[in-house]
């Protein structure tokens, strides 16, 4: 099991930048395990059309991580892609609940909260890259995979794609 601390330090929030998340952001769904809680459902009610960036961060104790800033049109929208099922066209999603898996297994007492921020259109994707800029959240580096990983994702949309197609000429014939 890795060490937390030194895994997760250079992610952790500074007291200026924690300060900074608690006047600009606010608390939607503290301790979410990503499931249909009362509080999904009142996000994805009151948030239909609610554009702006939201920001998942790692509690463990008084402790805060930097985890993954993003944009949305709709933040009941994008809270739907978070707890509805893995969608091939939209993997990108899917990297929460893997990081939430890692998490349990690695530091099963720290907890994922999902702050928010509205924004006009206009302005989520600067916001975006201000506070990503800011904040460094962990998920949004960008990282090269394993040549091995890289082959066995285009494998698996091969395999994916190839089936789709087969059950499309099957049913046209």
């Amino acid at each position: 099991m890795p060490n937390f601390s030194r895994d997760f330090s250079q992610f952790e929030l500074s007291a200026s930048q924690a300060a900074s998340l608690r006047a600009d952001f606010t608390l939607l769904v503290p301790e979410t395990d990503l499931s249909r809680c009362s509080r999904v459902d009142r996000i994805i009610a009151e948030y239909k059309r609610v554009p702006g960036i939201y920001f998942w961060i790692m509690r463990q104790g008084e402790r805060l991580f930097s985890i993954y800033i993003g944009k949305t049109n709709s933040m009941a929208y994008r809270m739907q892609n978070y707890v509805g099922e893995f969608q091939p066209h939209s993997p990108n999603d899917y990297k929460l609940r893997i990081f939430r898996a890692f998490l349990a297994e690695s530091t099963p007492d720290a907890t994922l909260d999902l702050y928010f921020s509205s924004k006009d259109f206009s302005e989520i994707t600067q916001a975006e890259n201000i506070a990503v800029t800011a904040y460094d959240p962990l998920l949004n580096r960008r990282q090269r995979p394993s040549a091995q990983a890289r082959a066995d994702l285009r494998d698996a949309f091969s395999l994916y794609y190839r089936s789709a197609f087969e059950q499309l000429l099957q049913n046209d014939g």
